[in-house]
């Protein structure tokens, strides 16, 4: 019993450490950035559902009109996304820190983790750009730059 008792003091005295860099307010920061990206996620997928389905892309002059039609809430979106990736890239951070604290020899799930982070938000991050700069290209009524047919 004692060994049990011995060990759930070591796992108490590595959650509850003191300093600015303490396990626990990693621990808090993690979690709570965490919960804010899944809540931008949330709040986005009405977002994706409301407009309804987009023509195809190949028929340039649907899609260019689309957008136009729906740019305030393409445009929350892409503010909503951002927001997200800030959210889960300190989640990410903070998830790696974790794990290298608490098992050093699962550094590398840790790393795996955050690697695989950072690029799901650079890919997504080129997304949410090119589909902020396609919508505020439609804005005055500008839909000739992007289907060029119409010239």
């Amino acid at each position: 019993m004692q060994a049990n008792e011995k060990a759930l003091a070591e796992k108490l005295v590595w959650l509850f450490s003191s300093g600015p860099t303490g396990v626990f307010k990693v621990f808090r920061w993690t979690g709570w950035f965490g919960l804010a990206g899944v809540i931008f996620i949330i709040i986005e997928i009405p977002l994706w559902i409301l407009p309804g389905a987009a023509p195809l892309i190949s028929d340039a002059v649907a899609h260019a009109q689309y957008l136009a039609n729906i740019r305030v809430i393409a445009l929350t979106r892409v503010l909503l996304d951002i927001l997200m990736y800030m959210s889960l890239m300190v989640f990410f951070a903070g998830f790696r820190h974790l794990v290298v604290k608490r098992r050093p020899e699962y550094e590398w799930v840790g790393t795996l983790a955050f690697g695989a982070g950072v690029v799901w938000w650079a890919g997504s991050l080129v997304a949410d750009g090119l589909e902020g700069g396609a919508v505020l290209n439609t804005l005055g009524g500008n839909v000739v730059l992007l289907a060029p047919e119409l010239l």
